[in-house]
């Protein structure tokens, strides 16, 4: 059996699944009740979680497995598993030490008590660091060299602009730092009873890491070191990259003897949440799109490293943690699920889903030659200045009414155009940001998120990629996608360790340089996750969306303008 394990913002969740990877347990625990207060705690910008509250969360969900679930952890094989991106943890002096000493008659949590330089470190949700991510941008010639070399702009929430803001701002504590872990790199650590190294996947969310040759940035380590410290000490601080599909050895000690595992039970790196829940959901291949269509949109996509396009304006590429030859491309658009509310309870009566449906089939695709913009919040994707709307004519430049409302009232927008619009425009931008990004050639669409309950928009995204979409058939799986890509890793983490194994046996012992034999180890990665479709392309409406990407492309640079300065029109 195989044991997947996914550390969210608000709770930490466990997966086991068998040999023919069906999952036989899952167990999820509520970090909000471990003792600690809330999951998280936010000063104006600053939001910092407990360090100490993941080591008790991962107690409490052994138990639970144990107890509750009746599992018998000793017939776990292997584990992986997951942590919310870009989050830190800062280890003392002597925290390793502690994590080689660990007593199993006591709770892990209660050892760790002054394990942490920094009790309460950075989460993604933070976003204080923007001093230090022009600093950051500046040091390499501006945010297109940056996302050359890392994938990404500078962004509040990696971790490298959160070193380097603590570097400056909290030098002592600073100072007393042994080691420096991301959270996907922390749980491992525990499980390890030493410190294991950031995978290659997580660490590329850092600003950090080139994303080509998967190695810390010597000149990015010194533009976060500042005046008190060198880029030699982050480097050693943070301790070399880690391959994601190779053993980091076997578990500690201290689960053995208080939770049943087997001491043959082996470890692999840990990874974000996001690249997980793909690994889970299956998308493994260039040509598959993941779009999660919930609070916000979120679209990820495979692409061969040849086609990749790093963006100094927008979007992700990440390492892709089950193929160390394609990029997962990641886009985010913050005005998902409430926007399409927002227009719901205005324009349908009564105010659901499928009266919404039903005025969204009253106007034809392509909504007559009417486009709309619908920002309730800032727009991250492309960044706006402040909530705006904006609903285009048919063949018109200017819009019908440039307004800072959350929705436009001007009887000149019909309640049926809006509720098209805002389904079009969301469909539309998805396939129109790809691109930029390398995402050229899709061959499926899955979809999650509460929106993928919705046919009639599943319908509009098959017509504007003009390809099936499909969504999970299990949902025990599409709900825990990203602890079950632990199980799904960890599983093919044996097949790439089994052969290594054979490499050296066949070479006579003589062990190769770490990454060459990571390199030749690599096995494919194909699980088969059983899908279902739920929309394909109509043919005669493809045609009509694929002669409104150029306009759209055009009006939403207009639309953008216009959140800046209003009085332009």
């Amino acid at each position: 059996m195989y044991l997947g394990i996914d550390v969210s913002t608000q709770s930490i969740s466990g997966v086991i699944s068998d040999s023919e990877f069906a999952i036989v347990a899952t167990a999820s625990v509520s970090l909000a009740t471990l003792g600690f207060g809330s999951p998280f705690v936010r000063n104006g910008d600053e939001v910092l979680a407990p360090s100490r509250m993941f080591a008790a969360a991962l107690e409490k969900l052994l138990v639970a497995l144990v107890e509750e679930e009746g599992v018998d952890l000793g017939e776990i094989e292997a584990v992986s598993g997951c942590g919310q991106q870009h989050g830190s943890v800062f280890w003392t002096k002597g925290a390793e030490g502690l994590l080689k000493n660990l007593d199993p008659n006591v709770a892990l949590a209660a050892q760790l008590a002054d394990a942490f330089a920094l009790p309460l470190a950075p989460i993604w949700m933070d976003s204080s660091s923007t001093k230090w991510c022009r600093a950051l941008e500046d040091h390499v010639g501006g945010p297109g060299p940056l996302a050359n070399l890392t994938g990404s702009r500078a962004y509040e929430r990696f971790t490298g602009n959160q070193i380097a803001k603590i570097v400056e701002l909290r030098n002592p504590e600073f100072s007393v730092c042994e080691r420096i872990s991301l959270i996907s790199s922390m749980i491992p650590s525990l499980l390890a009873g030493r410190y294991i190294g950031i995978d290659h996947s997580d660490a590329s969310g850092m600003n950090l890491l080139d994303i080509k040759s998967k190695q810390w940035v010597p000149a990015l380590l010194a533009g976060i070191a500042g005046r008190s410290t060198t880029g030699d000490v982050i480097k050693l601080l943070l301790g070399p990259p880690q391959v994601p599909y190779m053993p980091i050895g076997t578990i500690s000690n201290y689960f053995v003897e208080r939770f049943g595992f087997s001491p043959d039970c082996k470890l692999f790196p840990f990874t974000g949440d996001n690249p997980s829940t793909l690994a889970g959901l299956g998308i493994s291949a260039p040509g598959d799109l993941a779009i999660s269509l919930g609070t916000s949109d979120t679209a990820f996509a495979v692409v061969e490293a040849a086609h990749c396009r790093p963006s100094g304006g927008e979007g992700h590429v990440l390492v892709n943690p089950v193929d160390p030859s394609t990029f997962i491309v990641m886009l985010c658009f913050k005005n998902g699920s409430l926007a399409r509310e927002a227009i719901r309870d205005k324009c349908c009566f009564p105010q659901t889903w499928d009266e919404f449906n039903k005025v969204l089939s009253q106007t034809p695709p392509g909504n007559l030659g009417y486009l709309g913009f619908f920002h309730p919040d800032p727009e991250i994707t492309p960044p706006t200045a402040k909530p705006a709307t904006h609903v285009f004519a048919p063949s018109s430049k200017r819009p019908i009414t440039p307004s800072p409302h959350r929705v436009p009232e001007d009887p000149a927008v019909p309640h049926k155009v809006q509720v098209r619009a805002v389904v079009e425009t969301h469909c539309l931008r998805l396939q129109h940001h790809a691109r930029f990004l390398g995402v050229t050639s899709i061959n499926r669409i899955l979809v999650s998120g509460g929106a993928s309950a919705n046919d009639s928009i599943l319908q509009v995204l098959a017509n504007v990629f003009n390809v099936p979409v499909y969504l999970v058939d299990n949902p025990a799986i599409s709900t825990n996608a990203a602890a079950y890509g632990g199980c799904l890793r960890a599983a093919h983490g044996l097949l790439c360790a089994d052969k290594a194994e054979q490499i050296i046996e066949r070479d006579g012992g003589v062990v190769l340089d770490e990454a060459e034999l990571a390199k030749k180890s690599y096995v494919p990665y194909d699980p088969e996750i059983a899908l279902k479709v739920v929309a394909t392309p109509q043919p005669e409406y493809v045609r009509v969306y694929a002669g409104m990407l150029e306009r759209f492309g055009s009006l939403e640079k207009i639309s953008v303008e216009l959140s800046q300065n209003e009085r332009l029109w």
